[in-house]
This record gives C-alpha cells, sequence and structure tokens, in this order.
C-alpha cells in the first residue's frame, strides 16, 4: 500500500513557524522547549485505472516535534508520529493499516545570517528511527539532508525555501532516493495573525513519473506570546499527489 502524503512523508522533520513543510533556518532558543504538533492531517487520493478505481486515504494525528537549542545557532530535534492510517480501497474492497508512525532525530545548524535581518541558512540532517508499528514502515534506519533559506522582503512579509535529499531502503537490499523542495510566501497582518502560500513537490528517483506536487496556503494565529495555531489547506498538482489534504498544526514554546 503506498503511502499519499508522498511530499509530506519526505518532509515529516521539517517544521516552521509560518507554514506547513517549509523550514526556516533560524533554531529553537536555548531556554526551555520548543514543542510543535500536527494535531490532525487527512490526505485523499482517487485514481482511475484499468479494471479498477484505487481510493486512498491517509489521516495522521499527534506528528510531534520537540527542538532544544543547544547554541544561538544549533539544535537538536526528535520527531514521532503518535498514530497513523493507511486506507485502500480497491474495487470496493477495503485494505487498512494503523498504529504509531516512524521517528526521526535530527539537528539544525543556522550556519550564515539572521533571518530577521537577511538572507540566512541552515543546514539539517537527519536520521529515520523505525519506530512504527505494522505496515506503516519499513524497519530500516535512514538518512536525509535539507537545506533552508530564509530572508525578509518587507517588514511584515518574508521568503522561505527548503531543498532536500532522502536514502531510503528499498526493501529489496539497497537504497533508492528522494528529493524534495518547497518555498513559502508569509505576510503579517497584525501582531497575531499571518498568512502564507506554499509550494512543494517530491520526486522518486526511482520512480520519476510518479513525482508529486502540491500548492496550498493557511492562516497562523497567536493565541499567546508563546503559542500559536496553523491550519491549512492544499490541493495535488500531479496525478500521484493527494488530491486534497487540510492540516492543523499548534505550537507552544515552554
Amino acid at each position: 500500500m503506498r503511502r499519499v502524503l508522498q511530499f509530506g512523508f519526505y518532509c515529516f522533520g521539517l517544521s516552521a513557524v509560518q507554514a506547513q513543510y517549509t523550514e526556516v533556518p533560524s533554531t529553537a532558543p536555548r531556554e526551555g522547549l520548543l514543542v510543535e504538533m500536527d494535531l490532525i492531517s487527512h490526505a485523499s487520493h482517487h485514481a482511475t485505472q484499468v479494471p479498477h478505481n484505487v481510493e486512498t486515504t491517509s489521516i495522521s494525528i499527534g506528528a510531534i516535534l520537540l527542538s532544544k537549542g543547544l547554541t544561538d545557532q544549533l539544535d537538536l530535534q526528535f520527531g514521532f508520529e503518535l498514530w497513523h492510517e493507511e486506507q485502500e480501497t480497491v474495487g470496493g474492497e477495503t485494505q487498512s493499516v494503523s498504529g504509531q508512525g516512524d521517528g526521526w532525530l535530527r539537528m539544525k545548524w543556522n550556519f550564515s545570517g539572521v533571518e530577521s535581518e537577511g538572507p540566512a541558512w541552515a543546514i539539517l540532517p537527519y536520521l529515520k528511527l523505525p519506530l512504527a508499528d505494522n505496515d506503516l514502515g519499513n524497519g530500516s534506519f535512514e538518512l536525509g539532508i535539507a537545506l533552508a533559506y530564509g530572508q525578509p522582503l518587507t517588514n511584515n512579509s518574508a521568503l522561505n525555501a527548503t531543498l532536500g535529499w532522502d536514502v531510503y531502503d528499498d526493501e529489496a537490499g539497497g537504497h533508492d532516493h528522494a528529493i524534495y523542495s518547497s518555498a513559502a510566501l508569509t505576510g503579517n497582518l497584525s501582531e497575531q495573525l499571518a498568512i502564507y502560500g506554499e509550494l512543494g513537490c517530491a520526486i522518486d528517483l526511482a520512480a520519476t513519473q510518479d513525482w508529486t506536487a502540491e500548492i496550498g496556503g493557511g492562516v497562523v494565529f497567536a493565541f499567546h506570546e508563546r503559542g500559536w495555531i496553523d491550519l491549512a489547506v492544499y490541493v495535488g498538482l500531479t496525478d500521484s499527489s493527494a488530491d486534497f489534504t487540510p492540516v492543523l498544526r499548534c505550537g507552544w514554546q515552554f
């Protein structure tokens, strides 16, 4: 059973204060702990195939990312997915698997610039931890790395972009590779409210014809000086992409 959230799958470890997939180069503060969570995401896809139509649904609840600043330019992060379900219906017959998802251990180094002042860059190596239940994961440790860029455009707007590379187990004793990228434009409407638009794509180099792309936008509301909530909706741009994906996320700086 293939995963609907291909782009989200590659980018799970990539988190941003404003935008769902695109990473920011700024690191978590050394004081306290930054907690970010996708409360729920729901991706659906309908493919017309011969001889049957295929409907696929992917639901994730409680995808959590914990970030702790080690220095002003370096942080350490741990992510895990509390519950995930994949459901596939072919010719009226439905199969599903559910349980805990995989985990991620990663580090972010803001090696150049300060994002609030001008162009800034960060590099993010990460390791997937095989924590998933049932058939949700492949039971393998897998590596990846991402490059994040960000800069202000005006006093109330900013541009962020991410480029990443994943190495994953092909389940035949070898490894395949995937490349993903995304970009987001964010505009602050007030001290508490911001909006953003985002575009992302992912290419599995073992099956380049099944590349995915999504476009969407969201609203971020800061309900407290330490907390925010983020609601976004994405639509697929290719036949292999999820058709429709709403995501609700929140964050809190302890």
